[in-house]
């Protein structure tokens, strides 16, 4: 059922009838959520921010296709992509989300689990 789905926003993103302004949304609210769902947990290898960034790249590249340079095609490089998406990539987006989420820990009560856990030292 996963991959149904997956292919059939990989239409809509491809799809001519569609804004570019509302694919980014598409991205922004329903794949990206998906893509990054646990984040705040994650201890990210070098292995699996190239994944995320090649993932996003290809989505993006989905959704601002080519450009006409000196008359002919050619795909956009990852800089112009970054430039014209103008967000944080998810690997940005899931260290910021650990970032908030050890402040709201931080927050919490002293006897709240979660803080205690976060906090103990191994011994």
């Amino acid at each position: 059922m996963a991959s149904r789905t997956y292919y059939g926003l990989q239409n809509h993103v491809k799809s001519r009838i569609i804004s570019r302004k509302t694919k980014t949304l598409l991205y922004k609210t329903l794949i990206r959520p998906v893509l990054t769902y646990g984040a705040e947990t994650w201890a990210l290898s070098k292995q699996d921010e190239y994944r995320l960034s090649i993932f996003e790249r290809k989505i993006l590249r989905r959704i601002y296709g080519p450009v006409i340079d000196k008359g002919e095609w050619r795909i956009r490089t990852n800089r112009e992509l970054y430039q014209v998406y103008d967000e944080k990539d998810n690997v940005k987006f899931c260290k910021l989300s650990r970032l908030r989420w050890v402040g709201h820990v931080m927050r919490q009560d002293d006897h709240d689990l979660a803080r205690r856990v976060l906090l103990t030292e191994p011994g």
